[in-house]
């Protein structure tokens, strides 16, 4: 704890010197509950609490052209220290921790742990339901006028020692090896369009050669236009192509259009669309891979807290990856301190499943009901409840286990407090 404490008061020390600094926390306590129906292991319900704790410092000082960020973040489960630990440093690391070099008003340069979330966060997104959230090690070069273009790469390794000289795997299988992206937007009040390019390079799962990296190339556009004042038209179009981390050769797509009605103007907001992910047919070949990967993307966000169907969308190699579509149907209601959020997702098969006695199953998958509600208590603390159920089909149970293990119906509910107080404020007039 003491190295802790003197970094909290070397940061809150550097304020004399800002002509803007802010130190802001955010506390999230939140209990959850998970009910998974596996009838052959018998699974009881979870529950348990889980703790976000950040501390964030910002630096400003655009006469030498900084500005520093760094977010001391510790996510842990109630009960997984002892009541009697004086401190363990190890809980906290950095959430971010970067600095910007602002070359002129519009162009910058930001280096370090930092967010990435673009768009819809379908492909970069900071997994905020997650308490740990996402952010990655990058360099980012920042275009910001009257559009944006932000151009980034990143190197991940474990040690800075020679012996990567000798081709010493990265041994980390959820991150990449080597990244670079170009992102651009443009918006109006009457329309918005953004373009991505991402070159994402895995290490290979093979024992030889050790060192291998394969790269797979997401490429795309997003776009949103208002054809009338209460309606908004918004999609995606994404292609991967490449290979994937097995050296399997990757063609796969995700599309997705939906409509957006304000029916009561800053009150009431209905939408309906549809989510396009493509799979794997039964015989696909075993050196191809036709299922779409939505990389650093907020999953959860997309298709529902359950998170079963992305999940499982990649797992298991090409005898599970047949694709699925979403039709969806979301509302959210607007009423002063809180707001209530509908979502209704109906999954489909893309390509067929087959039984055990090799006959194609139904394409119906799923029915998921997702309720988020949210209530301001003041400008610093909100309340926050999600509750949600899944019904799975015979189909959706054979997709996930290669023989219906699953039971039908499957439950979630989170509820707790988040606190987001600002603790100091500072500028130079």
């Amino acid at each position: 704890m003491k190295t802790l404490s003197f970094l909290v008061s070397l940061f809150v020390s550097f304020s004399v010197f800002a002509q803007e600094f802010n130190l802001t926390g955010e506390f999230r306590p939140r209990a959850e509950y998970y009910s998974v129906d596996v009838p052959i292991l018998n699974w009881e319900p979870s529950a348990y609490i889980t703790q976000r704790t950040r501390l964030n410092f910002d630096y400003k000082n655009s006469e030498n052209k900084i500005r520093t960020y760094a977010s001391l973040q510790a996510a842990r489960i109630w009960g997984s220290t002892s009541m009697k630990e004086v401190g363990n440093e190890e809980h906290f690391g950095f959430y971010e921790a970067w600095g910007e070099y602002m070359a002129t008003e519009k162009l910058s340069l930001r280096v370090g742990r930092q967010v990435l979330s673009y768009d819809d966060k379908r492909i970069f997104g900071e997994s905020d339901f997650d308490p740990q959230g996402r952010s990655h090690d990058a360099a980012v070069l920042r275009y910001e006028g009257k559009f944006k273009l932000h151009a980034g790469f990143s190197m991940n390794y474990k040690a800075d020692n020679l012996l990567w000289l000798h081709n010493v795997p990265y041994g980390e299988p959820n991150n990449f090896r080597n990244m670079q992206y170009v992102h651009f937007n443009k918006k109006t009040k009457a329309y918005s369009i953004s373009a991505l390019f991402v070159n994402n390079g895995y290490e290979t799962d093979k024992v030889m050669p050790i060192d291998s990296v394969y790269y797979s190339q997401t490429i795309g556009s997003s776009f949103g236009f208002s054809p009338h004042p209460i309606a908004r038209i918004k999609g995606n179009v994404f292609y991967q192509m490449g290979n994937d981390n097995k050296g399997r050769v990757l063609s796969a797509y995700n599309a997705n259009l939906g409509l957006l009605v304000h029916a009561v103007p800053r009150k009431l907001m209905v939408e309906a669309g549809y989510d396009l992910f493509s799979g794997n047919e039964v015989g696909t070949p075993a050196d191809e891979n036709n299922s779409f990967t939505l990389l650093y993307g907020d999953k959860l966000a997309l298709t529902g807290i359950s998170g079963f169907f992305l999940t499982q969308h990649v797992a298991g190699g090409n005898a599970y990856n047949r694709g699925f579509s979403k039709t969806y149907f979301n509302a959210t209601l607007l009423a002063g301190k809180l707001i209530v959020v509908s979502k209704l997702n109906l999954i489909n098969t893309q390509n067929p499943i087959m039984d055990a006695t090799g006959a194609e199953m139904s394409s119906q998958m799923a029915i998921e009901e997702t309720v988020a509600i949210i209530y301001r208590l003041s400008k610093e603390i909100a309340f926050t409840f999600i509750g949600g159920y899944v019904n799975m089909s015979e189909t959706m149970r054979t997709y996930l286990g290669g023989l219906p293990v699953y039971g039908t119906s499957h439950g979630y509910m989170v509820a707790g407090l988040t606190f987001k107080p600002t603790f100091l404020t500072h500028k130079k007039e």
